[in-house]
């Protein structure tokens, strides 16, 4: 299971937001791919920018290399789907965002060993 979500985040780094050989374009806009990095030289973010605001699918990581989240923006604001993960890279939550607000969520509460105490959605 955590080799598949670090695989699939892999794909995702390096398919997000630009394309090898040329930038990105909207509307003869270039999209600008933002990176940041922690102080160990890990990967912190990749952010999409759109006249200075965020567009599209961006993702956070922690210092550790796993992900800690990936949402949609759209206009500098989250609007689409979202999910966020524990440190260890376990699935935390997935759901929809409107207009920075939750539409849906589904969330699962772990414990230390990664053992599922609790799985909850939103709306109820």
């Amino acid at each position: 299971m955590k080799r598949t979500v670090t695989v699939i985040v892999a794909i995702l780094t390096l398919t997000a937001c630009h394309h090898k050989q040329q930038p990105i374009y909207a509307n003869e806009d270039k999209i600008d791919t933002i990176r940041s990095f922690c102080e160990n030289g890990a990967l912190k973010s990749v952010e999409c920018k759109l006249h200075n605001r965020l567009n599209g699918v961006c993702l956070y990581y922690y210092c550790n290399g796993n992900i800690s989240g990936k949402y949609t923006y759209r206009n500098g604001i989250k609007d689409g789907p979202f999910e966020t993960f524990y440190s260890n890279g376990t699935l935390r939550s997935q759901g929809i965002l409107a207009n920075d607000s939750i539409v849906s969520m589904d969330y699962w509460i772990i414990n230390d060993k990664g053992k599922l105490l609790e799985h909850r959605k939103l709306p109820k």
